[in-house]
């Protein structure tokens, strides 16, 4: 499970630096402001994976929550988005989406196992 978690973050990350790469070489984004919008749904996913990274290395609940947040958020948005633009790109987004947000479940709900989310900083308790 680590793993595949693992390969989805480079496939988040992969999709994220393509999406922002392709901005400079879309012929149907003729404006930019039309530019700016498809470059910020790269830095959107890019940042989708760097917060999966901090729910990978950090087992506390504050990350694992703005993940699990983050991770639906996109994946409702992609859902709606396929309906939109029916590109076999933007279906296979989803489906990276959605497993990644079941892996990160599992991800969480085995490191609950095996160890406790608490983090004890001084004067802090997250």
């Amino acid at each position: 499970m680590i793993r595949l978690y693992k390969a989805l973050i480079v496939l988040i990350f992969m999709y994220a630096t393509g999406h922002m790469g392709y901005t400079f070489f879309n012929k149907d984004a003729v404006t930019p402001e039309e530019k700016m919008w498809f470059f910020s749904g790269g830095i959107a996913l890019l940042l989708m994976g760097f917060i999966n990274i901090l729910h990978f290395i950090l087992h506390i609940p504050l990350t694992r929550n703005i993940c699990f947040i983050t991770n639906l958020a996109m994946l409702l948005f992609m859902i709606i988005l396929c309906f939109i633009i029916p590109e076999p790109q933007v279906i296979v987004l989803d489906f990276i989406l959605a497993t990644i947000l079941i892996t990160a479940w599992k991800h969480a709900v085995t490191v609950n196992k095996r160890s406790s989310y608490e983090v004890n900083l001084p004067g802090l308790q997250l």
